[in-house]
This record gives C-alpha cells, sequence and structure tokens, in this order.
C-alpha cells in the first residue's frame, strides 16, 4: 500500500513536532560511525488536550523547532551539487521529468522468520537539506498478483534519522520489521527514504528468501493471526536456540539504546529465556513502570521476538507507552 502525498505530508508533520531527542538541526552530511545501531519504529504521539502541562510545553517546543527547520528547507536547492539524483523509473511507475530526490539507500536484508533485518547504508553526502534523509520507511507485503493486491497489514513501519530533536542516525544501521499480519509466501521488500519537505527517494524492492531454504516460499512462516482486543503471541512458539538469559539482556538492551518513545530505559532483567522486564521511565508524564516480555526466537539461530504482555504503572492510571514487539540477535551476520 503506498501512502498518499496528504499521509506523507501528515506524516511528516507530525514526525517533525514528534521526534525525542536533542540532535544537530543543521544539515552537513551524513556523520560515519564505528557500530551498525539497530533502531526502533518511529510512532508519533497526538497530543491530547489532557496532556500534563511539561509534556503540552514540550511538544510546543518541538513544533517550533520543526516549523524553524522547514522554513530553513524552504529555501535550500535541490540539485546535484546538493546531493539530490533525478527520479528513475520504479515499481509505482515511470519517473518524473526533472524531479529531484534523496538518494535510495543501500540494502541487504533477510528473513529471520517473522521478523525481517535490514542492513542500511545512506548514499552520497548531502549538504542541502531537501536532498537529506530525515526517514526510512520499509513496507512487508505477501501476495502473488500485482502491487495493489499485496497485504501488508502489520508490515510497514518508518524510522525517524534526522531532525528536530532527533540523534542523528549514522550513515549505515538497523531496522527490524515484520511479515504483515495473516499474510503468506512469497514476501516482497520495499524500502525507501524520505527528505524535507516530504519528497522520497524511489523505491529499493526485492522479494524475501526463507531463511531455512533459501526458496521464497518453502520454509516461510505465515504471518500472525490476531485476535480483537487480546495479546496475540505469535505461534507455532518457536524455540530460543542459541542464546542464554545473559546474552538476551544484552541483546535487548542494545535494541533499546537507540532513542526509545518517550520513555527513558532503566534496568533489563531476563529470569530465564522466555520472559524479560524492562523499567521504563517517562518524565514528562511524571510516571514509571515495568514493561513485560514474552520471549521466543526465531527460524535463525540467536534471534529472539518479544511480545509485550503488560505494563506495570506509577501511577496506576498514567499512560506510559512500551513498544508492542521487540526484536534482535544475540550477534549479526
Amino acid at each position: 500500500m503506498r501512502r498518499s502525498s496528504a499521509a506523507i505530508a501528515l506524516l511528516l508533520a507530525v514526525f517533525l513536532a514528534g521526534c525525542q531527542q536533542a540532535g544537530d538541526p543543521e544539515a552537513g552530511g551524513i556523520p560515519e560511525s564505528a557500530s551498525v545501531p539497530l533502531l526502533q519504529p518511529h510512532f508519533p504521539y497526538a497530543p491530547e488536550r489532557d496532556d500534563p502541562p511539561a509534556l503540552r510545553a514540550e511538544f510546543a517546543r518541538r513544533q517550533r523547532e520543526g516549523l524553524a527547520l522547514l522554513r530553513k528547507a524552504s529555501h535550500a536547492h535541490a540539485d546535484a551539487a546538493g546531493g539530490c539524483v533525478h527520479s528513475r523509473p520504479s515499481v509505482a511507475g515511470p519517473p518524473q521529468a526533472k524531479l529531484w530526490l534523496p538518494r535510495p539507500p543501500k540494502i541487504t536484508a533477510r528473513l529471520l522468520g517473522r521478523q525481517v533485518e535490514i542492513e542500511v547504508e545512506l548514499q552520497g553526502n548531502p549538504t542541502s537539506l531537501v536532498c537529506r534523509p530525515t526517514a526510512f520507511a520499509m513496507v512487508v507485503s505477501s501476495g502473488t498478483g500485482g502491487t495493489s493486491s499485496f497485504n501488508n497489514t502489520g508490515g510497514v513501519a518508518e524510522f525517524a534519522l534526522y531532525g528536530p530533536a532527533v540523534r542523528t542516525a549514522p550513515r549505515r544501521f538497523r531496522v527490524l520489521g515484520h511479515i504483515p499480519d495473516g499474510g503468506s509466501p512469497p514476501y516482497h521488500l520495499s524500502v525507501d527514504t524520505e527528505a524535507l519537505p516530504g519528497s522520497r527517494s524511489t523505491y529499493v524492492e526485492q522479494v524475501l528468501r526463507c531463511p531455512t531454504t533459501g526458496d521464497t516460499t518453502r520454509g516461510c512462516l505465515d504471518g500472525p493471526v490476531l485476535g480483537a482486543h487480546a495479546i496475540t503471541i505469535p505461534s507455532p512458539v518457536l524455540p530460543l536456540r542459541g542464546v542464554s538469559a545473559g546474552a538476551l539482556e544484552r541483546s535487548l538492551a542494545a535494541a533499546l539504546a537507540w532513542d526509545p518513545e518517550m520513555v527513558r530505559i532503566g534496568a533489563i532483567r531476563c529470569p530465564s529465556t522466555t520472559t524479560c522486564s524492562v523499567a521504563v521511565r517517562d518524565p514528562f508524564r511524571e510516571a514509571k513502570g515495568t514493561a513485560r516480555y514474552r520471549i521466543q526466537g526465531e527460524q535463525v539461530a540467536g534471534c529472539w521476538l518479544g511480545t509485550l504482555t503488560g505494563v506495570e504503572r506509577t501511577p496506576a492510571e498514567a499512560e506510559l507507552v512500551a513498544p508492542s514487539s521487540l526484536g534482535g540477535c544475540v550477534t549479526w551476520r
């Protein structure tokens, strides 16, 4: 499912208002890094009238920063000197004449089982705000017909890379997505980057291969079937292979090390290889608690998938958000 231009504009506005940690507000190239961090998906929060005053003030500050960056971007040039490239044909259609876009990313992707690992490398060294990627988007679809017939429910994710209040992502990073709910192989991957003020690179696409066979259908898992108003643990539950409780704690800590949404992460405990708890605190809501996860394995040894089973909050009525799903590998390939 492709996003409409109106939906892209809305997503960008919310993204600019809802990013969460201080970062470099200027363009000037994408930084290098010795590590390859695992980024968590960006889930924008829509401010509510009954939000605490500290949270409302924080969102107002971020919105001002976002608008200031958009004004600056309106005076930037989209051209080859700034790091943009001309559009090229994709499954979405032929290129549009004289349209400058951010460069598409270079990716290496593999199915872990129910998750898709993508190692991303941003290309070029853009110096113009309208050529520099601010977000990375991925869509995992299932189906055998044309793009319009694909199912991607649950397989869409967006990752914040750069912008007001965002810790700038390095040139290389890693993300995890999910196969779609109720999906079945073959699975198709489509990714792109997005820059200010909403221009998107051409799509990079490929068919994913099953981790146990290398085939596009044989050996893959079906997507989870979700129940209404219930916590759903994907089944069949796969055993965790090649992972100790200590290694699982370290892997979970690494998965939450890069800009978790709105909360601050505390102690992580895995008393076994099937359950873990994560201490979380939201300074803007003056709330704290513990998020509990059920852990299961993936088809690739050393990789795991965690499903949120509950959050204990103080105060009990506080809104304390924790990721509904987490994943990782104790070692990456």
